[in-house]
């Protein structure tokens, strides 16, 4: 996020905040979240889908289930 700034520069400190706070999904920003570019949002998407907590519970869903 910080090395793609766009138009508003974004302080690495913020940066690797919203990071965090995407991948551990608890929703806090620090900054303007309109603000950032449609680059910037995207990433914070994919942080949010990786750290999301419904991918492994429903793999080991899928997994126990093929057990069993």
């Amino acid at each position: 996020m910080y090395a793609s700034n766009g138009q508003t520069h974004i302080a690495y400190i913020d940066a690797l905040f919203n990071s965090v706070s995407a991948v551990t999904v608890c929703g806090l920003a620090s900054v303007d979240l309109s603000s950032m570019t449609a680059w910037q949002q995207v990433i914070l998407f994919l942080q949010m889908c990786v750290g999301s907590p419904v991918r492994p519970r429903s793999l080991a869903y899928i997994y126990n289930g093929r057990a069993f």
